[in-house]
């Protein structure tokens, strides 16, 4: 006969084959869900870190451009100019601002005078130009418009 000490640990023989895979089957859940939620953590710190050069997200990230915009605006038929500007302030009166900017444009004014104040802010600001339209649209009119 076997004494105590030689006998082989208990969790080795004498848990039936059966038990063990329902104990791993029981922790399966618990492990996905961990997993889960670190694959979530993991896209929300990459989604959220900043890219270093915002600059370029700010160029990038529209369907037009200052440039674009004052070539548009230039050119005869200026309804294009007038739908994309009134389209901005459109959004803006809508309490939405646009990159942080919420002009206070004043009751009555026009779309002609609209797009005079955007046109003359690309004019004298080319440096500016290769930034997202909105934006750059949004700055304009609160140059223009500051709330007070």
């Amino acid at each position: 006969m076997r004494d105590a000490s030689s006998r082989p640990c208990p969790s080795d023989t004498d848990t039936p084959r059966r038990s063990r895979s329902r104990n791993r089957s029981r922790h399966l859940p618990e492990r996905r869900i961990v997993r889960i939620v670190c694959a979530i953590a993991a896209g929300l710190l990459l989604a959220l870190a900043p890219s270093g050069d915002a600059d370029a997200q700010r160029r990038t990230r529209a369907y037009l451009n200052g440039d674009l915009l004052l070539e548009k605006c230039g050119e005869a038929d200026r309804k294009f100019c007038d739908g994309y500007i009134a389209g901005i302030v459109d959004v803006l009166f809508a309490g939405n601002p646009i990159n942080g900017i919420r002009p206070c444009i004043a009751e009555g004014v026009t779309v002609e005078a609209l797009r005079d104040i955007v046109l003359a802010f690309l004019v004298n600001r080319p440096q500016y130009r290769k930034f997202a339209a909105p934006g750059l649209t949004a700055g304009a009119l609160e140059d223009r418009f500051p709330c007070r």
